[in-house]
């Protein structure tokens, strides 16, 4: 169910659900200056970004790029990242903008004789355009586009350089269209026109990342974790060798010693669940919800929870304790487009 009714006796806006309706049919903007960006550069930016991140930059040519994490020598989180390849010696790295300096801090204390170096791209942010949709609407004012999920080009909007940046994570079509900060406004409404496309609020596109079980620094993650345990196995590469992190991460896989998993939550009735709100089954604790919603798609509340692994089994039942609504464990993502 999508109607603005729906959304209303959730306290949701009928404008969020219209936006969401787009997302989900045609295509909408939305802001992603939430994201950062720094260029790692140099002879030696391949080898000491190969043993810096979670994925295999030496797999990756250039024009493409793969989702990666940065973690500490004991494997846990410092940033979730979007890796860019321009040549062997070019990367962009792409994280949220409030850990961008924790970023910039961990490669550089690694550097000691590597050829490398790492910088801000100042006055750079980006805008996406995400539905099924996307693809057709910048086809009107863009020649090539990027084909596979991390795919990038350089190319121009409105007389202006822009990078495309495929963008798969949200079940949808989308790219991330990275230009500069001053002429963002201008951009927007001369794709606005020129695309037939309208924006869509933060609460509309929060909707689509909770179904789709995408975490947040921050929010459903954090530096007291580790990639297998937040949803981001997609962006390790167990064949890879050495990198930071990388033993406790093998030890992990191999010897299946999670004990907890991030997974999504169908809840009964119409609360919402609180952020934080722990979940029950067998009488005790058993973990906590990190992201809700009411899914649009479903006609539901929805969660994102950390679950011990007894009981990540779909369809297990628990219970919300602050709320008292019932719940069964959902894998992830909770809706499924093609």
């Amino acid at each position: 169910m999508t109607d603005a009714g729906f959304a209303q006796s959730f306290e949701f806006p009928g404008s969020v659900a219209q936006e969401y309706v787009a997302l989900r049919s045609q295509a909408a903007l939305v802001d992603f200056s939430f994201l950062s960006v720094l260029v790692l550069f140099g002879p030696d930016a391949t080898s000491f970004l190969q043993g810096m991140i979670s994925n295999d930059v030496n797999q990756v040519s250039g024009g493409e790029g793969c989702l990666a994490t940065i973690l500490t020598p004991i494997g846990k989180l410092i940033a979730d990242l979007t890796v860019l390849k321009f040549s062997e010696e070019k990367f962009w790295i792409i994280c949220r903008a409030e850990l961008k300096e924790k970023v910039a801090q961990t490669l550089n204390r690694f550097i000691v004789t590597d050829q490398v170096e790492v910088k801000d791209v100042a006055n750079t942010s980006a805008l996406a355009i995400l539905g099924p949709a996307s693809s057709n609407c910048l086809k009107k004012t863009v020649a090539l586009l990027p084909k596979k999920p991390c795919d990038h080009v350089e190319t121009r909007l409105c007389e202006e350089p822009v990078l495309l940046l495929r963008d798969a994570r949200f079940g949808i079509d989308g790219y991330q269209m990275w230009l500069s900060s001053d002429r963002r406004a201008a951009i927007r409404t001369w794709l606005e026109k020129q695309c037939g496309v309208w924006s869509a609020s933060a609460e509309a596109f929060d909707i689509l990342r909770i179904e789709a079980g995408v975490p947040v620094f921050g929010i459903d993650f954090d530096e007291t974790n580790i990639p297998l345990e937040s949803n981001l196995d997609h962006a390790l590469d167990f064949q890879k060798g050495c990198y930071t992190g990388q033993e406790v991460i093998a030890r992990v896989t191999y010897l299946g010693n999670i004990s907890k998993k991030l997974t999504g939550l169908l809840v009964e009735g119409e609360k919402i669940p609180a952020r934080g709100e722990e979940v029950s089954a067998d009488g005790r604790v058993i973990g906590r919800v990190t992201s809700a919603t009411v899914s649009l798609t479903l006609g539901r509340p929805i969660a994102l929870a950390y679950i011990q692994r007894k009981y990540l089994d779909a369809g297990t039942q628990v219970e919300l304790k602050q709320s008292g609504s019932r719940a069964r464990v959902q894998s992830l993502p909770l809706v499924d487009v093609p």
